[in-house]
């Protein structure tokens, strides 16, 4: 793929996407219409489809911060072993508390003492949570362990989970789990914004189900797709971006990502082994955001990703690509096979 890091918001970690429409053959189902045999609402399946061949894969506390806020970090299990109905256990949280109409970014550091296979997530989303963002680094950024202010730009280098407004349990195919290594270190996103006129608290986070690492054949991971320089003006408008693949890869689920402008997404993916596929076509809500699960979908080297964000701007100004609420975004969050690669795709 071709990639760029700039200051984007990597919610999804793990799913999503948006493009724009074509005649391809329609590879996810409407949004508007429920999944045939999903998951109830409360949760969000992906499909059990045959994974693609793959090598064999390498075999807490409180800490106040001058801003007030708290986090802190749950065992996951010892060499990421799980016996059969073991339920979500919370992975890193940070507790916090906004004044009206603010919004803040707040960032948790922990490092990963024993590796762990993660086979569902389930974000911690009250009130005033707009994103939760969480990536993986092998080599920490220097940062200790810990809760810390920070800003839009303030991710690992691998995305591992993300959610937003509304969104449900994600639960991995079977065989497919994201990994944490031992050594390495997690970092939370999480983008607070207040909207109402009293005080909001809460705690928000990431809650995670461990697998057997005997019951995993490949490892994913995320890759966010969309263009980062944005210009909405009022009224209503579209705006574009690609993604281009440098590398084979498997996609198996969406997940769009605007903000509070956004009215509807279309994806395509282009590809060499079934041509023009409409991934997603369908209306934007920002209060619910949810991941769709689609038919594993395999990219070669030089296939692409478009992306489409459509826009109702009532505000009578002119919006730009930031990381505030009150700015705009076109993110397509993919959840990739195998695990590998940079995490943000634009051109």
């Amino acid at each position: 793929m071709r990639f760029t890091h700039p200051s984007l918001w990597v919610y999804l970690a793990f799913l999503g996407v948006v493009a724009c429409a074509d005649d391809g053959a329609t590879n996810a189902p409407s949004p508007l219409a429920p999944l045939a045999g999903a998951a109830p609402a409360s949760s969000e399946t992906l499909p059990p489809t045959a994974l693609p061949p793959t090598a064999a894969m390498p075999a807490g506390g409180s800490t106040p911060t001058s801003t007030g806020l708290t986090g802190s970090t749950s065992p996951v299990g010892a060499g990421g072993a799980a016996a059969p109905g073991v339920d979500f256990a919370e992975l890193l949280a940070a507790d916090w508390e906004l004044a009206p109409g603010t919004e803040q970014y707040v960032c948790v550091r922990k490092s990963v003492d024993t590796t762990v296979f993660i086979g569902a997530w389930r974000g911690m989303s009250p009130l005033g949570t707009h994103h939760v963002a969480l990536t993986t680094s092998a080599e920490p950024d220097g940062e200790p362990d810990g809760v810390s202010a920070c800003d839009v730009s303030t991710l690992g280098t691998q995305n591992i989970y993300g959610s937003g407004v509304g969104t449900r349990e994600k639960l991995l195919p079977p065989g497919v789990a994201m990994k944490l290594e031992q050594g390495s270190q997690l970092l939370l996103n999480l983008h607070l914004f207040n909207a109402t006129d009293k005080p909001l608290r809460g705690r928000s986070g990431a809650m995670m189900k461990p697998i057997d690492e005997s019951d995993v054949r490949v490892v994913a991971d995320g890759v966010v797709a969309g263009p980062t320089k944005l210009t909405v003006p009022p009224g209503r408008s579209t705006s574009r971006g690609m993604c281009t693949f440098d590398r084979e890869a498997t996609i198996f689920g969406i997940m769009p990502h605007m903000h509070q402008t956004g009215v509807s997404m279309q994806v395509i993916a282009h590809t060499t082994s079934k041509g023009d596929v409409v991934l997603f076509d369908g209306p934007y809500n920002f209060d619910d955001q949810v991941t769709y699960p689609i038919d594993m979908l395999q990219f070669k080297a030089g296939d692409t990703v478009e992306v489409a964000c459509t826009y109702e701007n009532t505000t009578g100004n002119t919006l730009h690509w930031g990381g505030s609420s009150n700015d705009e975004m076109c993110n397509a969050g993919l959840g990739r096979i195998p695990a590998g690669g940079p995490s943000i795709c634009n051109q």
